[in-house]
């Protein structure tokens, strides 16, 4: 009697055992699954290329450049999103300039170039052939770069707020604790002997008091001389045209990206919106391309080639994506699993009723 309640107890504890490593194999087949990766079909799928930080070396300014692609085998329709880095040269600092680290990563060659690297207008082939990006030269508290005709361009670098722009380079200037407080009205200038208010940003603002009326002159943003008989005259307005920028502001044109110059007529393009992919809707809305994959025969044709490589593979990753979830949510919707535990189950009752009826 107890033998046979000793093998009843062996057979069901080998029962327990033999579900639970189908469950554990099971479970570890669906593990590899539930690995996180960056899926892509392009280069363009893994984001834009971008310039990482900025360092001196050798007395040149070098950059750590991010180049993002997707890593695609052969014999697949779908890859894997990788980065890569290199250093790459920005500026070569003239024999009389430092290369300097400055704040937020960045770098700059600081002090005159007396060599005239950056000077407009210089060189021997001045003048006898059209350059685009001809020389850098400071603009404001930035460096633009300019053409060999002398026009301004697009922005080379931005100087930081605790810096300015001298010898076509960004300078460290005095360092605030915080960012400094605006201040209007913090100091007068002249302008046509009229005084004016200036705020602390060096923005022209209204007038003080027109000297011309009294007969004075303007200086250091004061009348100064005799007063005379005063003749109210309005003062002359200054008038400052805004600088023209040719490549202002990039906006959507007939589906695609353009660039505006400061006047808001359009100028050249700046990218198209329309891929390779012809499975794709795609649109340009605000300032940005929008490529959305149709796959419900509303932008091509089920048997199509692009159908076939695109949809295909989305859908092939929407079921991995769905099975890396939870690896074991997933293992247990499968219904091969239940029909084991069942049949293991059945098994498992017949021996121990058996058992139990052999002893009675």
């Amino acid at each position: 009697m107890i033998n046979k309640l000793s093998k009843t107890n062996g057979l069901v504890i080998g029962g327990v055992v033999l579900c639970s490593a189908v469950l554990v194999l099971t479970f570890l087949v669906a593990v590899p699954f539930s690995a996180n990766a960056a899926w892509c079909m392009k280069d363009s799928d893994c984001g834009q290329d971008y310039w990482e930080r900025q360092f001196c070396e050798d007395n040149d300014v070098y950059g750590v450049y991010v180049d993002r692609s997707c890593f695609q085998p052969s014999d697949t329709s779908v890859g894997t999103c990788t980065e890569s880095r290199t250093d790459r040269l920005i500026d070569s600092c003239a024999s009389s300039q430092i290369c300097t680290q400055n704040y937020f990563n960045s770098a700059s060659c600081v002090g005159e170039d007396n060599e005239g690297s950056s000077t407009p207008g210089s060189g021997s082939d001045s003048g006898s052939t059209y350059n685009s990006h001809s020389y850098t030269q400071c603009y404001g508290s930035s460096i633009y770069w300019y053409d060999s005709n002398n026009s301004r361009q697009d922005l080379y670098q931005s100087c930081a707020y605790n810096q300015s722009c001298s010898g076509n380079a960004c300078v460290d200037s005095y360092t605030y604790p915080t960012q400094p407080t605006y201040i209007s009205h913090i100091f007068k200038g002249c302008v046509n002997n009229v005084s004016y208010w200036y705020d602390s940003l060096g923005n022209q603002q209204d007038i003080y008091q027109n000297c011309g009326l009294t007969g004075q002159t303007c200086q250091n943003g004061s009348c100064v001389g005799s007063i005379y008989t005063i003749t109210p005259t309005p003062a002359p307005a200054p008038t400052q045209a805004p600088a023209y920028a040719l490549h202002y502001v990039t906006k959507c044109n007939s589906n695609d990206i353009y660039w505006y110059d400061s006047k808001d007529e359009v100028q050249s393009l700046f990218q198209t919106c329309s891929d390779d992919n012809q499975c794709t809707f795609d649109t340009c809305g605000d300032g940005r391309c929008s490529n959305e994959l149709k796959c419900d025969g509303s932008t091509c044709a089920a048997d199509s080639a692009d159908y076939i490589k695109y949809c295909a593979s989305s859908a092939a990753i929407s079921e991995t994506a769905t099975k890396s979830e939870n690896p074991f949510l997933n293992l247990i919707k499968k219904w091969y699993v239940w029909i084991i535990l069942a049949i293991v189950l059945i098994i498992l009752f017949v021996i121990v009723f058996r058992r139990l009826s052999s002893n009675t």
